[in-house]
């Protein structure tokens, strides 16, 4: 299991564009290289696409869209665009390879009965940082700043996060009412002047009422003494579970299903409920323990009315 872990952990992935005709004819591909005591693992080949096949593909990207009518065409089409959505979720797991001192999810949304002002929260986790001094396990002051593209703030918040925690969760204070639009975050650490602050920066935008970007996670387990605990580390163990929180202003809970690497429905049931806080906002949960799963990549999809959320996570070893 070992090996099967550091292989998964480590490698690169190689591709070209084949200069091929779209014969949908499958063709053999043979893979050398010329240092010694190196394994490849290659395809034997690949099955050409189609002249319809890829108009099919590029439906989504603003291309000739198949002909009406044609089941076959549409279905491809729709599978494409699935397949899309779920390694666009999963794509940033490829950053918990390695350590970083500060680890950001943020999300933003529009409170119920108010879309003149959205909201915006802030989790974040400490790394690596923990391990430089000790003083970091005495406490430290976290800040997040919201701006516009041209470095105009607009929101602030600071939290001082006690003794021995490593997470926080801030809720943003504007100094103006928050329109949909582009905004960049900043969030930092620092547990007192004679230790380097932490910092990391996300840019994202806030769609229009109603939507929301983002998501927060919670996890609890043996490592939280059992009570739930905001998170920014995507990774969770089996002995966890883990809850994933969308700001919404739909007033039923909708639906929730967890979903394999490739998006594919797995048998493991997702609670999904709704929840008030005494701040106004509202919630769109998702809740699952991660006992039945093994190691690997999953999303949780949040489906309320045709509004859709993939949320993704890794369960290590």
């Amino acid at each position: 299991m070992r090996r099967v872990v550091a292989d998964l952990s480590s490698y690169y992935l190689l591709g070209y564009y084949a200069n091929t005709k779209l014969d949908g004819k499958y063709h053999a591909i043979t893979v050398r290289v010329r240092r010694p005591s190196v394994q490849v693992r290659a395809r034997k080949g690949y099955l050409a696409a189609t002249p319809e096949a890829i108009t099919a593909a590029g439906r989504g990207r603003g291309l000739a869209a198949p002909k009406a009518g044609d089941p076959g065409l549409e279905a491809k089409a729709a599978a494409d665009a699935e397949a899309a959505a779920v390694s666009a979720a999963i794509g940033p797991l490829a950053g918990y390879t390695r350590e970083v001192p500060l680890r950001v999810q943020m999300a933003a949304g529009w409170k119920p009965g108010d879309a003149a002002s959205a909201a915006l929260w802030v989790v974040g986790e400490l790394g690596g940082v923990a391990d430089a001094g000790p003083q970091w396990n005495e406490g430290f002051d976290a800040t997040a700043t919201l701006t516009t593209p041209a470095d105009v703030t607009v929101a602030n918040g600071r939290l001082t996060v006690t003794r021995g925690a490593r997470a926080f969760r801030i809720v943003l204070t504007p100094s103006q009412p928050l329109a949909a639009g582009e905004y960049v975050l900043r969030v930092g650490a620092r547990a007192g002047p004679s230790t380097i602050p932490s910092r990391e920066v996300l840019r994202f935008a806030i769609p229009e009422a109603p939507g929301s970007a983002g998501a927060l996670f919670v996890r609890r387990g043996p490592t939280t003494g059992n009570k739930e605990v905001p998170t920014a580390d995507l990774r969770f163990r089996r002995s966890e579970s883990v809850r994933i929180e969308i700001p919404t202003s739909a007033d039923a809970a909708g639906t929730a299903r967890l979903l394999d690497r490739t998006g594919k429905p797995l048998a493991v049931p997702v609670v999904a409920a709704i929840r008030d806080d005494p701040d106004g906002s509202r919630w769109q949960t998702a809740q699952l323990a991660l006992a039945p799963l093994a190691p690997g990549d999953y999303v949780i999809e949040i489906a309320n009315g045709e509004r859709r959320m993939l949320s993704a996570f890794r369960i290590v070893p």
